[in-house]
């Protein structure tokens, strides 16, 4: 009887551990999957709070992209008031923290308004300005310019200056110009981006809402 107890006993304990080792083990498949997830797309939740600021029309037509080529750690946004109004340029430069909140831009025609994704990771700095206006370029150098093919029939501008990257894609179907600029701050230019992981970022671009 005593034997019998032992090794029901014995059962149960490994039965437990294997229950931990199976809740410990899909925690740690969980956290890879979010840890993958953030270097592969952006917080949508780090900006719920600016995209409830913003025109409705403006968030239907909001992309962003679901597939970066680096670990993100940080994840923010922006609104820009891009019209002068009263006399005076109401852009983010001009507006203190007081002011902006007490500005209703929801109600601002969307035309007006840009919005900027910014995702940082290790030592870069990616920049992502959605502009609902046309928008015209003009380069010093329009040699250096390259273009990017894209998958849906559209190409992206693209000029590498070194220390930061600059890219202009519109996106055929909402007709919003995206300005992309991406900064390394390693001596050593590690996290440049590829012509070809450019375009897969493009390409993985999807609504926000």
């Amino acid at each position: 009887m005593y034997k019998k107890s032992l090794i029901i006993i014995g059962v149960i304990l490994l039965i437990a551990v294997g229950l931990y080792t199976y809740s410990n083990n899909r925690t740690v498949e969980k956290e890879a999957a979010i840890s993958d997830n953030m270097a592969k797309s952006s917080s949508v939740n780090s900006i719920d709070k600016i995209i409830k600021k913003a025109p409705p029309k403006l968030v239907e037509l909001l992309k962003t992209p679901s597939k970066l080529p680096f670990k993100v750690h940080k994840a923010e946004a922006e609104l820009h008031d891009i019209v002068y109004r009263g006399g005076k340029s109401v852009t983010k430069t001009t507006l203190n923290d007081e002011e902006k909140a007490s500005r209703d831009m929801t109600r601002l025609p969307y035309k007006e308004v840009n919005f900027e994704q910014i995702f940082l990771g290790d030592e870069i700095k990616l920049s992502i300005l959605a502009q609902p206006m046309n928008v015209e370029t003009v380069y010093g150098e329009p040699t250096d310019i390259k273009k990017i093919h894209i998958k849906d029939g559209s190409f992206a501008e693209y000029i590498d200056y070194d220390f930061n990257q600059h890219i202009i894609w519109k996106d055929r179907e909402t007709k919003m110009t995206y300005l992309i600029d991406i900064t390394q701050y390693d001596k050593e230019r590690k996290g440049k981006f590829s012509e070809q992981e450019i375009a897969e970022m493009i390409d993985s671009f999807k609504y926000i809402k």
